[in-house]
């Protein structure tokens, strides 16, 4: 019975698998082209999803090796498209490589971002190489048999790279592995432009801090207690950074409106107080306040905050 059951639960994976890679493939072929880009720490976003892909590979006896040489913190592209690229790029490694090898990922900037994928796997002949990114390719039906699969993975990835405006390069040799190399610009240019919603009513702290926002690239709206509402569906900010102590201590209450509001509940909010009252800060935090930081602050530091807030 246990037998049967891993069987059924095997077969039950690489079926959720194919029904994957055809839904994808799918969304692909009829999806918009629109980019959602963001601002991610390339570092951060790549060592975790290295650690969610470790246990596939160990599953199978694999070693994956990640080296990162100085990549950037702020890296604007399309997180889904970036994680589907270097997802089907290992995990094509994984089923290829033999049991105890090593795959590596190599990231570095050098005016892109360059992603490597080297494995020592099956290889494939020039005319395979040729052949590998079109949709549902398959090298030959043992191949299918041996490995699974319906010949997808590649062409998400060539799609994925495609729509990022990068460039996909393979080198491989027929039964001494493959390395896969995606170059990707920063679209930052592309990306929309950041907006941060302050409430601030004492005027230094407000030009202090508008001058700061502006100077890293964010477009700033100045609201009020009392226009908060209006502002926040006329300008759709992306984060908000308020006074909680301003207009006869209205902050804390105009943080649960800010979260009852379907159209702000889940922008971060970034407080600040001139009050160290533990029972202030709490009810702040328990109100729905994201960060909160005591006045007077260095600037540095608030500007820390405020991208942990937006790009972590």
């Amino acid at each position: 019975q246990k037998k049967q059951v891993a069987i059924i639960n095997r077969n039950s994976e690489n079926l959720l698998s194919l029904i994957t890679s055809l839904l994808e493939y799918s969304a692909g072929s009829t999806g918009s082209n629109q980019l959602s880009l963001r601002a991610l720490n390339v570092s951060k976003f790549i060592q975790e999803l290295t650690e969610e892909l470790r246990p596939v590979a160990e599953k199978k006896n694999l070693i994956l090796k990640l080296t990162l040489t100085e990549c950037p913190d702020r890296f604007f592209t399309d997180k889904n498209l970036l994680r589907k690229i270097i997802v089907n790029l290992v995990s094509n490694a994984i089923k290829f490589s033999p049991i105890g090898a090593t795959i590596e990922i190599n990231v570095w900037f050098e005016t892109v971002l360059n992603i490597q994928i080297v494995d020592s796997g099956i290889g494939m002949s020039p005319d395979v190489k040729d052949s590998v990114f079109k949709a549902f390719f398959q090298v030959d039906s043992s191949s299918t048999r041996t490995y699974g699969g319906v010949g997808l993975g590649l062409s998400l990835v060539k799609a994925a790279c495609d729509k990022l405006s990068g460039s996909l390069d393979l080198q491989s040799e027929e039964g001494k592995g493959s390395i896969f190399t995606i170059k990707l610009p920063d679209l930052f240019s592309q990306a929309p432009k950041i907006k941060v919603l302050l409430i601030e009513e004492d005027e230094s702290v407000r030009e202090a801090i508008g001058y700061s926002l502006k100077d890293e690239g964010y477009e700033l709206v100045i609201s009020s207690y009392d226009t908060i509402v209006k502002d926040l569906i006329n300008h759709e900010p992306t984060l908000i950074v308020l006074d909680i102590l301003g207009s006869d201590k209205k902050g804390p209450d105009l943080i649960s409106t800010i979260r009852s509001n379907a159209i702000s509940k889940e922008i971060p909010i970034l407080g600040m107080s001139a009050n160290d009252d533990p029972r202030e800060r709490a009810d702040a935090f328990t109100k729905g306040v994201s960060d909160l930081m005591l006045k007077p602050f260095d600037m540095s530091e608030f500007l820390i905050r405020v991208n942990i807030l937006l790009f972590q």
